[in-house]
């Protein structure tokens, strides 16, 4: 039994459209089901070790930014000099710095202080049980990082430094902006984002409401003491919120003190969202390879044609019709060999009245 050309194209379409069908979903079905967990941690970690990169060069920012006006403090009176008012004013992510010397007992004196006078941050209370908070924490650690309650696109970052002419510690405490770290932590995702040190945690506020079926519930850096008694600079670990639910918990260290990126989301909810994605990305697939199998059809409904066409002429040729043409304006090899074929013809035709 002879089979149509039509059909043996539809045939071969079919064929390597269910193929590559067949080998996606093995492909689909290994990554997002067999090897599911692991695909969930690296991505995980992903998340923690993009923001922590970022977290790092944001710092490195600052430190190149108030280098200069450390460095020309006057070490004698913990004051800043003339040159560092300069380096002061010439930048504009730096909107007030203090300095800050430890007394007796856990309390500090306040120094010295310059300020922009064009500043976002307009009121900043040089005191408070925060700043003594900061102010302990940076001597103990070398560093602290706070984001500023009044602004949120604003940070408190305190440096200890050592005056080689006095011999004694000091701190510098500023208040830096820096939007574009806001805007990492606060964008809403999947994942809630927090950057941590032992004493505290900041988690950004969204730019918008989280959904009111939000599961991240973290009331305490406690949640987080397994993962700082963790050596790993990255990782990903599994914890038990307060309600008692499961979340998935990608961390990644800064290398700035001890400070950490942790990266948050409940993990029935991530899993959920693999197995929704693999279910999209098969549907996908299988859509695309309908498209392909439509267009494979309707392209060789157009060759089927022109080739019945040029049978129909042929057999018109056979039987002395020499006046039979083909039209088929395809552009392609088809096209030529109708063209061949009407050439044929009319030379036939012209060679009749000649014999």
């Amino acid at each position: 039994m002879k089979i149509s050309l039509k059909y043996k194209l539809v045939g071969l379409l079919l064929l390597i459209s269910v193929g590559g069908l067949f080998f996606y979903a093995i492909f689909a079905i290994n990554l997002f089901i067999k090897d599911k967990k692991a695909y969930i941690y690296d991505s995980s970690e992903v998340v923690a070790k993009t923001l922590s990169n970022q977290v790092r060069v944001e710092i490195g920012s600052f430190e190149k930014i108030i280098e200069p006006m450390i460095k020309s403090i006057d070490q004698k009176k913990f004051s800043f000099s003339n040159i560092s008012n300069e380096y002061f004013v010439r930048q504009n992510r730096i909107e007030h710095i203090f300095i800050y010397l430890p007394t007796t007992g856990s309390s500090f004196q306040l120094m010295d202080h310059m300020y922009l006078p064009e500043r976002a941050v307009k009121k900043y209370a040089p005191g408070g049980e925060v700043v003594e908070e900061i102010l302990k924490q940076t001597m103990e650690k070398g560093f602290a990082i706070q984001e500023v309650k009044s602004n949120k696109r604003y940070f408190v970052i305190a440096n200890k430094e050592y005056s080689t002419a006095m011999q004694r510690d000091f701190v510098v405490l500023s208040i830096f902006g820096s939007p574009d770290l806001y805007e990492a932590f606060a964008t809403p995702s999947t994942y809630k984002n927090y950057l941590l040190s032992k004493n505290q945690f900041m988690s950004m506020e969204p730019k918008y409401k989280r959904n009111s079926t939000e599961s991240v519930e973290i009331a305490s850096v406690k949640f987080f003491d397994p993962i700082f008694q963790n050596q790993f600079p990255t990782g990903v670990a599994e914890l038990d919120n307060f309600a008692g639910k499961r979340m998935l918990v990608s961390f990644s260290r800064v290398g700035i003190s001890d400070l950490i990126v942790a990266s948050v989301v409940e993990k029935d909810k991530i899993m959920s969202v693999v197995d929704e994605f693999s279910h999209k990305s098969l549907f996908f697939v299988f859509n695309l390879i309908s498209l392909s199998v439509l267009i494979g059809l309707v392209a060789s409904q157009g060759l089927v044609s022109a080739l019945r066409e040029m049978r129909i002429s042929l057999q018109e040729i056979q039987n002395g019709n020499f006046k039979k043409y083909v039209n088929v304006n395809s552009g392609d090899e088809v096209s030529v060999l109708a063209d061949e074929l009407n050439s044929m013809s009319k030379k036939l035709q012209d060679s009749i009245p000649e014999q």
